[in-house]
């Protein structure tokens, strides 16, 4: 049997290639338009607030060359600052966004480069990088809401990282290692979080409830090295000469946050973070379970994130955008494989686009935290009272704090997390009667 040649390339091959190709245009330009979309409606920026204010003065006081006095830990987090502070000594600001927007850029690669892996059509895995590219928490819209943070550069670390893991499971070599490590080693000095992927590395090889064993190659010696690398990173950022002005206790946090976190915030920052596209992957639960089951390094990784959004800080849904490389590859394996359900009826495809959309805050720039909604008690009229509500549950121009789960209004977070469930029962239901109606036609 023959295959037909085209510019060198047979004619399958060339058709993956095209279609990769465009698929990854289409999701440039959809980074470039939310890009510059979010840059035109955000017009309120945490310029100095948080730890984003200790990232400033550690650059400011680098390019000053000065004793860094910002606290500990964010005084440990040093490579962008040491980079800002190299290339924008009288921009710190400046700085910080425009390489929170190649980190950005680079991370949405990364990602649809990921989900191709995982052999997602390339028009599921661009759907599925646009997802993750609009939604509010995601570096490329939050970054113009608070530019001076280091997580963009840190997902994009992990993520390069999680694709070195997989290669290396696929086919062994010692300069794939060389790789991951380096990877590993300067992602620790951006954030020592990058010990998460380099703790899901020990289980690259481990498969649950399946008999395959091609992969299960990475020598033990190899599995620990990028671990030992991120180590030593982080060994020394601590031989740094700085001077914190304070020490926060990761201890005395965690064990505040578990105390004082309501368990149903965190189902409800999965939903704040993601969407109800996640309604896709509870119903296709098996095929995401098979998933699951032959990358438990994956689980290892998504467990650390949301370890650390659980007791690692108030905002939650930072640190779950992290594990966007495993949710998102579960998403688009769940939309690949009921795409034909989802498509069947324009007013649920319409209502699921309107509900990830709202979710994803993408019609409102995120508002000032100084704004705060009218008290209940003043809202005498029945229009008042209708926008009130719809104020606190979409976050149109006020009260941001509500948009995070630890934060605002609980009881607005106990209905907004019972319409969430409502539509996710909805849209299970519907796949349900659609795919069985498809099955009996």
């Amino acid at each position: 049997m023959t295959t037909e040649s085209v510019g060198g390339l047979d004619r399958s091959t060339r058709g993956l290639y095209v279609g990769f190709t465009g698929a990854s245009l289409i999701v440039a330009v959809a980074f470039v338009a939310i890009s510059a979309y979010s840059f035109h409606v955000q017009t309120i920026t945490l310029k100095y607030f948080g730890d984003g204010d200790e990232y400033s003065f550690a650059a400011q006081q680098i390019a000053s060359k000065q004793t860094i006095r910002a606290e500990a830990p964010y005084v440990y987090r040093i490579a962008l600052p040491w980079l800002v502070a190299r290339t924008f000594p009288t921009n710190i600001e400046l700085g910080f966004q425009i390489y929170n927007i190649v980190a950005a850029a680079v991370g949405a690669a990364l990602l649809m480069t990921w989900l191709r892996a995982f052999a997602i059509s390339p028009g599921t895995a661009a759907l599925t990088v646009i997802l993750y590219v609009a939604t509010w928490i995601g570096p490329a819209r939050f970054l113009y809401y608070y530019p001076v943070y280091v997580d963009p550069p840190f997902i994009a670390f992990a993520m390069g990282a999680l694709l070195l893991m997989r290669s290396l499971r696929q086919r062994f070599s010692w300069s794939r290692l060389t790789g991951l490590t380096t990877v590993c080693f300067v992602g620790a000095l951006v954030r020592e979080t990058m010990l998460i992927p380099s703790l899901a590395f020990l289980f690259v090889n481990v498969r649950l409830g399946v008999s395959e064993t091609d992969g299960d190659n990475v020598p033990l010696s190899a599995r620990l090295a990028p671990l030992v690398a991120t180590a030593v990173a982080l060994a020394l950022c601590r031989l740094i000469p700085v001077e914190p002005r304070r020490t926060l206790s990761a201890v005395d946090n965690a064990f505040y946050l578990f105390h004082t976190k309501a368990l149903f915030t965190l189902p409800l920052a999965m939903f704040k973070t993601f969407g109800p596209v996640l309604a896709v992957v509870l119903y296709d639960w098996r095929a995401c379970r098979a998933v699951i089951a032959r990358n438990i390094y994956l689980v290892v990784f998504f467990a650390g994130c949301f370890a650390a959004g659980y007791i690692g800080g108030h905002e939650t849904e930072r640190y779950l955008i992290w594990g966007a490389p495993a949710v998102y590859l579960l998403v688009a394996t769940a939309l690949q494989n009921h795409r034909a359900a989802l498509l069947r009826s324009a007013w649920v495809f319409v209502l699921f686009i309107l509900a990830q959309a709202f979710s994803e805050h993408v019609f409102f720039g995120i508002p000032d935290p100084s704004l705060a909604v009218a008290d209940w008690g003043m809202l005498t009229t029945a229009s008042a009272k209708l926008w009130g509500v719809i104020n606190r549950l979409l976050v149109v121009d006020d009260f941001s704090w509500n948009m995070w789960s630890y934060f605002g209004s609980r009881p607005f977070h106990a209905l907004e997390l019972g319409i969430y469930s409502l539509f996710s029962a909805a849209l299970i239901l519907y796949f349900r009667w659609a795919e069985r109606t498809e099955l009996a036609q």
